[in-house]
């Protein structure tokens, strides 16, 4: 083989690498696009998803029967309560019986198995 035989081989396989090296260019060009726009597609139906489920918790929130209750100060150890019930659609909230209890009750809750170190 002569030295111009040689330049022409060598010529040719870089010719051939560089068509592929281009070939590869454009690969990797055309599927980071397509990764790129099936990330965007995820996300925007994620947005879309969280959307729907804020106004699907609204929509149950409106439903929910909304409940006030206002406690004002009459003399030294007396106190009136308003009681307001507000029902929506599908609940129906009626008090059928309401107690009075002490405001002032001193309960002392022992943990024995915790004073003798048992747990432990």
């Amino acid at each position: 083989m002569t030295p111009s035989d040689w330049a022409k081989k060598i010529a040719a396989s870089w010719r051939a690498i560089s068509e592929q090296f281009t070939t590869a260019r454009y690969a990797v060009v055309i599927s980071s696009v397509a990764l790129f726009v099936s990330f965007s597609s995820l996300y925007l139906a994620k947005l879309s998803y969280n959307l729907s489920a804020v106004k699907d918790e609204r929509e149950i929130r409106d439903t929910m029967p909304a409940i006030d209750v206002q406690v004002r100060k009459d003399g030294a150890s007396t106190a009136s309560v308003t009681i307001s019930i507000i029902n929506r659609l599908p609940i129906n909230i009626t008090p059928l019986d309401m107690t009075a209890e002490h405001s002032l009750s001193l309960e002392i809750c022992t943990f024995p198995l915790l004073s003798r170190g048992s747990i432990y």
